[in-house]
């Protein structure tokens, strides 16, 4: 009896798998096969791949699974083209995926700017306030999609920092670590805002500010389009007493203190369904960050939470349009200036980008329309290495509105009006897209207070 119950079930099974193979609207994947990877590890890729050899694909989707997968391939920052294909088999289908590897060495000098964007640092043009360096960055270190950054910089700022991540520790690939330490130093620092604009003290004969900092961060990524992030660091920063100055700020780091150590614990979650992670058309994207920090000189612990949600959607006929959501609340009131950064940082209205907004507290919305006026794989003559011959390259028309609003009880003198207010910009602009993830644009706002300018920028809008 028990071979006879044995010899039932395997014949049910088999006879399952029959129906299944021969069912109209799926088909099983036989073989996954790799091209143009010469550095980047066979795992590496297929741990983007919502399927595996084995799998069975459903027919009517799989052109919208193969593009899928696509995004979640070139999304790794690996590689400058990704193209899937499916090719029938006797038994089902072989998946063919062909990539493009980037150069990932890249060992070049580095000019950066002392202030907070380029449309800052063109109104004085100082060249005074620019910023030399060298740069080493492995962006596949040993093939494994680790990266390791070592950045310096000399001049107006010097700096010195080292950034090892690791996305993968295990087997399963869902474990990795970050290590990052570093220095900073600057004879200038910006100490306080007035007039909703950023104030900098420069000392000749010492350094302003210095600030050193470790930090240890565990990766989580327990599916595809899921990150957790656990993060312990330390931090030290001294000031100089200029900045101590009772006509400058005594609450930088608050209480009249030079120094200010502290430890740092933040979780963050992300959810990224973007097709496209660093200019996305369709999708949608969501960020959490809990961040509490002990002070040791006054013993007290302030905390803060953030929001970045994004959604982008696809209007057909090459028009597209977007939508940003991030926020900020951070307690207790009563904190040291240097923790008290809101709009005009990472975040800003558009049309206010010469200006600070300082507080506790803030919201921002941001939104765009676009239309796609180009889109072409160039290819750029007397170049033969693979890595560089050819540009995907577009060009959007936008327009767009943001709202911004500070929440503020502290540093509202000094002619800081831009507390307590809804912030808006609109305007109109030119986004280009182009390889190695880079994104140019050039854009006329408007602000709420009437003011008109032109800015350059080069990150995605949202």
């Amino acid at each position: 009896m028990p071979k006879l119950r044995s010899c039932f079930l395997l014949l049910s099974l088999a006879f399952g798998m029959l129906l299944h193979a021969a069912g109209p609207d799926s088909v099983q994947v036989m073989e996954i096969k790799l091209t143009g990877n010469k550095v980047t590890k066979a795992t590496i890729i297929l741990r983007e791949l919502d399927f595996k050899i084995g799998d069975w694909l459903n027919v009517e989707h799989l052109s919208g699974t193969l593009q899928q997968n696509r995004n979640q391939i070139f999304n790794t920052g690996l590689f400058n083209q990704v193209k899937i294909s499916a090719f029938p088999d006797s038994l089902g289908i072989n998946i063919l995926i062909e990539l493009t590897e980037k150069w990932y060495i890249w060992p070049y000098p580095v000019l950066t700017f002392a202030d907070r964007n380029f449309n800052i640092w063109w109104e004085t043009r100082d060249i005074e306030r620019l910023n030399f360096g060298i740069n080493v960055l492995d962006y596949n270190f040993r093939g494994r999609a680790e990266k390791l950054k070592i950045r310096t910089l000399w001049g107006y700022t010097r700096m010195a920092m080292v950034d090892y991540e690791i996305p993968y520790l295990d087997k399963e690939k869902k474990k990795g670590l970050d290590i990052k330490m570093g220095y900073l130093s600057n004879k200038e620092v910006w100490h306080k805002a007035e007039n909703n604009r950023l104030q900098f003290l420069f000392d000749p004969n010492q350094r302003t500010l210095r600030y050193y900092f470790t930090q240890f961060t565990y990766l989580y990524r327990p599916a595809l389009f899921s990150r957790h992030q656990f993060s312990i660091g330390w931090s030290d920063i001294l000031v100089s007493d200029t900045v101590l100055h009772p006509s400058q700020n005594p609450e930088y780091l608050a209480g009249n203190r030079a120094q200010q150590m502290s430890l740092t614990f933040a979780y963050t979650f992300k959810w990224d369904r973007r097709d496209i992670a660093y200019y996305p058309l369709k999708g949608h994207f969501i960020e959490t960050n809990i961040e509490p920090r002990y002070l040791v000189q006054d013993k007290s612990i302030y905390m803060a939470l953030r929001l970045n949600a994004e959604k982008f959607f696809s209007l057909g006929h090459n028009l597209y349009s977007g939508l940003g959501i991030r926020a900020k609340a951070s307690f207790p009131e009563k904190q040291p200036y240097n923790l008290y950064t809101s709009l005009g940082y990472k975040f800003f209205v558009r049309g206010f980008e010469h200006y600070v907004v300082d507080g506790q507290h803030f919201g921002l919305i941001q939104t765009n329309i676009k239309y796609c006026l180009f889109r072409k794989d160039i290819d750029i003559p007397l170049i033969r290495m693979g890595q560089f011959k050819r540009a995907p390259t577009s060009l959007f028309l936008t327009l767009y509105y943001d709202g911004g609003y500070v929440s503020s009880t502290r540093f509202t003198e000094m002619g800081n009006t831009y507390q307590n207010s809804w912030l808006q910009g609109i305007g109109a602009g030119l986004d280009l897209v182009t390889y190695y993830d880079r994104v140019v644009r050039l854009e006329y706002s408007i602000n709420s207070f009437g003011r008109k300018g032109v800015y350059l920028h080069f990150t995605a809008p949202i």
